[in-house]
This record gives C-alpha cells, structure tokens and sequence, in this order.
C-alpha cells in the first residue's frame, strides 16, 4: 500500500535530525521520504474560487538539495553501506 502524503511528510519530519542524533536508521528514513516528497509533490500548484485565485509553490529543489546532502551524510557514516575487504596478502611473495 502506498504511503499518503501526509505519512510522508510525517516521516519526513520525524527523521529530519538524522544528523544530529548521529543516527544512520533517521538518515535512511529520511532519504525514503525525500524521494517519496520528490515524486508525489508538484512543483507549483494553484487554487482558483469565487474569492480569486491562490498560488503556491513546493520547494522541491530543496528536497532535492536535502536528499544529496543525506546521501553524502551517509556515504561518510553508513559503515554497511560499503563494506571494506581487507584482503590478505600474506604469501603473495611466496613467503611462507
């Protein structure tokens, strides 16, 4: 079942810290919701009716701007994101 907007931008909100708390589960939920706000939000959006019309705009170019600034957070503290291979090199010189 597909997340509503406003499970969305709850989830947003709730892990908009991520940094803070130092917490790479926040950050992960976060990026979801990022791409999730980048997908369902228009980018202007207007509302006419008998007492005129309304205009607004979501900010989806700072979602943007937060997604690669939490994908960066990560890359730099999501230790399972790329795991290190330590190979062993022990008898590469036919040492024995």
């Amino acid at each position: 079942m597909a997340d509503d907007l406003a499970t969305i931008r709850e989830a947003y909100l709730d892990n908009a810290d991520y940094d803070v708390d130092g917490s790479v589960s926040e950050a992960k939920a976060f990026r979801t919701a990022c791409r999730r706000l980048i997908a369902m939000l228009p980018s202007n959006a207007s509302r006419g009716g008998s007492g005129g019309s309304q205009q607004f705009a979501y900010r989806v170019d700072e979602i943007q701007k937060q997604f690669h600034e939490v994908q960066a957070w990560l890359a730099m503290n999501d230790g399972d994101a790329y795991p290190v291979t330590h190979p062993d090199f022990s008898n590469s010189r036919g040492d024995m």
